[in-house]
């Protein structure tokens, strides 16, 4: 049976507690590193691809949404009792050029 994502990537349940998951955590630092260095959506998501760690258990492929979606998740700044996986500051960082790149 095909199982949807239901907690964010880099993040699990183990013993009833909401913990992380330690590929998926650094997976999600280099994807806002990436980002801040002038990466687009889709060449982070060919980097990702070719890679080891995937984002679904059945398919290691993936694509500029799933990384958009991360760099859009404020939940990885420990926001609604998530652990922590991105400095703050990265994050709006992030968010401005993005922004930025709507407007």
């Amino acid at each position: 049976m095909k199982q949807n994502r239901y907690l964010p990537f880099g993040y699990r349940i183990a013993n009833g507690a909401l913990t992380t998951e330690k590929n998926e955590v650094e997976a999600v630092r280099r994807i806002y590193v990436d980002y801040l260095s002038g990466m687009s959506y889709q060449s982070i998501a060919a980097k990702l691809s070719a890679g080891t760690v995937p984002y679904k258990a059945d398919s290691a492929v993936w694509n500029k949404n799933m990384v958009k979606r991360i760099l859009e998740n404020p939940r990885y700044t420990g926001e609604k009792g998530f652990p922590l996986l991105i400095d703050p500051n990265s994050y709006q960082a992030v968010s401005e050029i993005i922004q930025k790149k709507n407007t």
